[in-house]
């Protein structure tokens, strides 16, 4: 019934980003927005993609941090 805004919400997600440090070294990966990220080592610091974050935190491979600016 809501298609527009289900629509809405799913662009907001594809575009947002999060603020994650790396507590596993990582290779390269290209994001959900076809950017390329990386190599990460140990305790680096990057802005990804919502997508591509969730799922390396769900895998142990990053820790989402705070933004300075909330």
């Amino acid at each position: 019934g809501r298609e527009k805004a289900l629509e809405s919400i799913a662009l907001r997600a594809k575009t947002m980003h999060v603020l994650v440090r790396f507590i596993k070294p990582m290779e390269a990966i290209t994001g959900v927005d076809n950017t390329k990220y990386g190599p990460f080592e140990e305790e680096d610091v990057a802005v990804l993609p919502f997508d591509n974050a969730r799922t390396l935190i769900e895998r142990g491979i990053v820790i989402e941090l705070p933004w300075l600016d909330q």
